[in-house]
């Protein structure tokens, strides 16, 4: 807190970097969560509009379908950029409170999510060895 943003980029970059394999856990889940999230919304999409011009015209518009496709999957995209962003926000934070509270072991994260988190870096340690 009052620090000026180079200063605090370069404390977060410093603290992510730390992290080891927690932030690699992280970014991995995040990331195929997400791919898949949109690859099945833009599935979806693209079946409901084949579905329904089958329903009106009695034949599916490939144009129509490719359109869509392609709509969903930029709208998608855009979103999954800020859940990313999001997601990479509270992981700083999360560490952020790892490293004030390792003294009291007093976290403010919530116990269950701390043991997963921590139990899945220890078994990619173990298997790194």
């Amino acid at each position: 807190y009052g620090t000026g943003f180079l200063t605090s980029a370069k404390a977060c970059f410093d603290l992510m970097g730390r992290s080891g394999l927690e932030r690699v856990i992280a970014d991995t889940i995040t990331h195929y969560l997400l791919l898949l999230g949109s690859a099945f919304s833009v599935g979806l999409m693209v079946f409901i509009n084949v579905y329904a011009s089958e329903q009106q015209h009695g034949h599916a518009n490939v144009l129509s379908a490719i359109v869509t496709g392609l709509v969903t999957l930029c709208v998608f995209y855009f979103v999954s950029v800020s859940v990313r962003i999001g997601a990479d926000t509270i992981f700083v934070c999360y560490l952020e409170d790892l490293e004030r509270n390792a003294q009291t072991r007093d976290y403010h994260i919530n116990p269950d999510l701390h043991d997963a988190i921590q139990g899945r870096a220890a078994k990619l340690r173990d298997s790194a060895v």
